[in-house]
């Protein structure tokens, strides 16, 4: 089934079906079309994916079984899609990084921890090629990607690890093909001309220096919102120097700086703890959610993380 902005759509000509008809499914694996034109259109594409579809449902529902997992049954992976169309900014943000890193032909995850502090804000982690091919999960994509009606420019992948309250008997590990509106590149256009209001453009090199927002300050609070570039404040382990556009330095502390470009570390993750300790470049705002940054890691793979979630390094 694909799906756009909470909507399901016709894999054919991704658009949503006419007013007061519904879509059509193929009765081998289900994928959605709008109506018989689109179907007949696709099959000589869709009949050579048909089987490796039903195949890979099948394989994941016996690990599934054999690892005492979520079921993965249709209503189960229905109400997984439920919360993933329902929670603000999070079919967004994947749309977006999936349209942004298509050429890297990634793996959108989502994932979720079990103390369901993140049910509503899941790390998202974009994952080239590249790399997952190199996981033990490269089968389950390749299924995907190498499957003769897939295109970068029209279909995307992405998996759910989620293990907050609620999603017990979801599917874990469950992958899902997902297609790119039609009217994509303006969409994209028109959200990241909104992001770039927000945010400096940035290269895909480590940049010399790291840059901040001032925020929090109360003492000083008409410096709050003012940016600049940060370097260790030498008289004080606990604070930085921020020097300002007009020259003025400001010695405050890291937790009044909010990264725009710069190194940081990865801190307090929950449900990736094995990348806690990372240090990577923060290379951007996230996608549709201005509350996140993007930080690239040495590996490539890029991941979306709240403020509390890094911490500055700065060269002393």
């Amino acid at each position: 089934m694909f799906s756009w902005n909470g909507v399901h759509v016709c894999k054919k000509c991704r658009q949503p079906p006419a007013e007061g008809e519904k879509l059509r499914y193929c009765k081998g694996c289900k994928m959605a079309y709008c109506g018989v034109d689109c179907q007949r259109a696709d099959w000589e594409t869709h009949k050579l994916d048909c089987e490796a579809i039903r195949e890979n449902k099948r394989e994941g529902e016996v690990y599934n079984k054999a690892n005492g997992l979520g079921g993965g049954g249709k209503e189960m992976r229905l109400a997984l899609l439920g919360w993933y169309d329902t929670v603000p900014h999070v079919m967004m943000e994947v749309l977006c990084l999936a349209w942004r890193h298509r050429a890297s032909s990634p793996v959108i995850k989502v994932t979720t921890s079990a103390d369901g502090a993140d049910a509503h804000a899941p790390l998202i982690t974009v994952v080239p090629r590249s790399a997952w091919a190199a996981s033990g999960n490269a089968t389950a994509a390749a299924n995907f990607f190498d499957r003769a009606g897939f295109h970068v420019d029209t279909d995307y992948v992405v998996t759910f690890d989620l293990l907050h309250p609620g999603s017990e008997a979801w599917p874990k590990g469950h992958i899902q093909q997902m297609g790119f509106n039609s009217c994509m590149p303006t969409l994209i256009e028109n959200l990241e001309a909104q992001v770039r209001q927000h945010s400096a453009t940035y290269s895909a090199a480590q940049p010399a220096a790291t840059r901040v927002h001032l925020t929090g300050l109360r003492g000083a609070a008409h410096f709050n919102g003012r940016e600049g570039e940060v370097r260790a404040d030498p008289a004080n382990s606990e604070r930085v120097i921020v020097r300002l556009g007009d020259g003025t330095e400001l010695s405050v502390k890291a937790d009044n700086c909010e990264v725009i470009r710069g190194m940081v570390r990865l801190v307090g993750l929950v449900r990736a703890a094995h990348i806690n300790g990372s240090e990577g470049v923060v290379c951007g705002m996230s996608p549709a959610n201005p509350e996140r940054v993007m930080v690239r890691l040495a590996d490539g793979v890029k991941v979306s993380v709240k403020r509390e979630n890094y911490e500055l390094i700065i060269n002393r």
